[in-house]
């Protein structure tokens, strides 16, 4: 059973919920425990717990939602929180309480549903399981959770938990079978493991709260495959869920923009620009470890801040235009984004099969994805960039590769926001390949349109060659036409003058006339 309580100051709205609660029981064949307050003041003052669930209206007449939260927060920091509002711009404040989430009136029941879905998973984990056990003396009563292995020592039961040692007697098998089968394992005849506590995996032994565990070579594969589904079903719980080391998502970045302003020309050269290659990887390491552990709130303005230094990178060491930093910026993200993306899903795989890897064989994946990944897209890069004509980005060109930018990474890191998406993934392999996939197709349609842009930007320039071409052929045939009409009236034949004619012959005398006979008479 669990306990709700409905803070509700609208009759007909409470009747909506209390509708949409029975609703629900009656489908997921569960019960609810419902308490109605009319004001925040109500539940606030003088809180006492007690509730797994508190659905909240925000603008109430003494005491508001925000206000209230505020009061049972301090009081229990546990019971999950979702706000039920018309005002949407409540929800930066509800960080600070740490609302689990929000719903918009009015209300869908599909919206509702998919919420208490959720309500019920976090509930179903935070339930405790406890195993009582015999001792010296009498029983003692034992958290599961804090039980790191059991052992068998001199034919007894060794209980390792957090709070020390417990000795007790019965049988493994026993015992085996009142532990919960998802988080225990018999890596062993004489071992029973607790895989929320597996640190690793080393030579033939497990690392359980810094101990070594033996895992015999018959149960190894099992041992394996087991601790693999145990992380794929609970990893979203903790720190590990998507957290890429910090360091390696800025090794990533700062490659990225290496990768680009390789074929960008250069603002700076000599040990100046060398200068700035480590300064500006250095700021993206530091600032992406300071930046780990900052509440949900910030995450997003961190990101911001972190493609700024990507940009002015970029813009410090290339001789580009700002927009065209700018492009190549939102590519060079996006890049980065994929590679460390794709290793860490192939960390997580390996890990799954083969137990964690050590810092050599992490290192050696790290170097080998990262190579892989920028050496292709180097390969596919090189032919559509050119240093002595850089792509020219006009604004509608930028805006189309920023908007395409955003929209993959909100999609490809959407199942960090909200599970219950019909876009979202629940299961940590899921999320992974959602992310990995997404990333990749980002990649290929930023390219496909760099493709696009080079290409229109070639064929201007030959149809401009061509109409040069032209032009100048137009000109010869026009100046050929002239010089050959000059030519033909130079070489025309002219009519013989006459007068000059005669004039020559009066200069040379009378000419002999002949006679009959044709003989010349003198």
């Amino acid at each position: 059973m669990n306990y709700i309580a409905v803070v509700e100051d609208s009759a007909q709205d409470r009747a909506v919920l209390d509708s949409y609660l029975e609703k629900y029981q009656q489908e997921k064949n569960c019960h609810f425990q419902i308490t109605h307050f009319s004001d925040g003041d109500e539940i606030a003052l003088g809180y006492k717990g007690g509730y797994d669930l508190i659905l909240m209206d925000i603008e109430m007449t003494f005491m508001d939602g925000m206000s209230a939260a505020e009061e049972i927060r301090r009081a229990d920091p546990e019971v999950l929180i979702i706000f039920i509002t018309n005002s949407p711009q409540y929800a930066i404040k509800g960080y600070a309480v740490q609302a689990l989430d929000y719903i918009l009136k009015p209300l869908s029941y599909y919206a509702f549903c998919q919420r208490m879905n959720h309500v019920r998973e976090l509930l179903g984990r935070r339930q405790k399981h406890f195993l009582t056990v015999p001792c010296a003396g009498g029983v003692q009563k034992l958290d599961v959770s804090d039980i790191y292995y059991v052992e068998i020592c001199d034919h007894d039961l060794l209980f390792h938990t957090k709070r020390g040692e417990v000795h007790s007697t019965g049988s493994m098998r026993d015992v085996e079978q009142k532990l919960p089968p998802e988080n225990f394992f018999r890596s062993s005849k004489a071992y029973l493991v607790n895989l929320e506590h597996v640190d690793g995996i080393q030579d033939e032994d497990a690392i359980v709260n810094g101990e070594r565990v033996q895992i015999s070579r018959a149960k190894r594969k099992a041992f394996l495959a087991a601790l693999n589904h145990y992380m794929g079903n609970h990893l979203m719980e903790t720190e590990v869920l998507g957290n890429i080391p910090r360091l390696y998502t800025a090794l990533a970045d700062w490659l990225a923009c290496l990768l680009y302003l390789f074929f960008l020309p250069k603002r700076t050269v000599g040990w100046r620009r060398y200068t700035i290659h480590a300064v500006f990887l250095l700021l993206l390491g530091v600032f992406m470890q300071a930046t780990g552990q900052v509440p949900q709130f910030w995450f997003l303005p961190c990101i911001a801040v972190s493609i700024l230094i990507m940009y002015l990178y970029i813009r410090m060491q290339a001789d580009v235009p700002a927009r065209s930093a700018g492009y190549y910026c939102v590519r060079a993200f996006i890049l980065g984004e994929l590679a460390a993306s794709l290793e860490w899903q192939l960390y997580y795989y390996m890990a799954g099969r083969q137990g964690t890897p050590g810092v050599g064989v992490r290192v050696g994946i790290l170097a080998v994805v990262y190579a892989a990944v920028y050496g292709v897209v180097f390969a596919l890069e090189r032919n559509y960039n050119d240093i002595a004509s850089p792509l020219h980005v006009h604004k509608k060109e930028f805006l189309s590769t920023l908007f395409i930018g955003v929209a993959v990474y909100a999609a490809s890191n959407l199942s960090y926001v909200s599970p219950d998406t019909p876009f979202s993934g629940k299961m940590t392999a899921e999320i992974y390949n959602i992310r990995t996939l997404v990333d990749l197709g980002g990649m290929a349609i930023l390219f496909a349109h760099h493709m696009q842009l080079v290409e229109y930007r070639r064929k201007k320039e030959r149809d401009a060659l061509q109409n040069v071409l032209q032009a100048q052929y137009a000109q010869y045939r026009s100046a050929q036409d002239s010089i050959d009409l000059i030519n033909k009236k130079i070489s025309r034949p002219q009519a013989p003058d006459r007068r000059a004619a005669q004039r020559d012959l009066r200069g040379k005398g009378p000419l002999p006339r002949r006679d009959g006979a044709g003989d010349p008479q003198l």
